[in-house]
């Protein structure tokens, strides 16, 4: 957990946790490194939140999380929750030009089992 401060020169983070980050984490996220470059995640455990967006798939009452600067995205070693919080448009905004770092076997996983989400 960290306060909602605002980290003006913070461009790099890594994100190790045997708790599950949710959404809400993101978006304090986004609010308080608005300048983030780059991400790592490293989370094997599913958001406990997942049920209630499953139930609503317009996710209408989520706020996108968007983060302007980045420019990598390393998502190795998470659960695939993590893959589809990032790359699914309802969920978070990323700018053009990102360079992704994802095993095949997740993304392929995660394309084939959400199908019904546009990327």
């Amino acid at each position: 957990n960290f306060s909602d401060e605002l980290f003006k020169c913070v461009r790099q983070i890594s994100l190790f946790d045997e708790k599950p980050f949710e959404h809400e984490f993101f978006l304090r996220m986004e609010k308080s490194f608005p300048f983030l470059e780059n991400i790592s995640i490293h989370n094997f455990q599913p958001q406990n939140n997942k049920s209630c967006t499953e139930s609503n798939k317009d996710n209408q009452y989520l706020s996108i999380v968007k983060y302007t600067y980045l420019t990598n995205l390393s998502l190795i070693k998470v659960h695939d929750d993590y893959i589809e919080q990032f790359l699914v448009y309802t969920k978070v905004s990323l700018p053009n030009n990102v360079h992704l770092n994802i095993s095949y076997e997740s993304l392929k996983r995660e394309l084939i089992e959400g199908n019904e989400y546009e990327f």
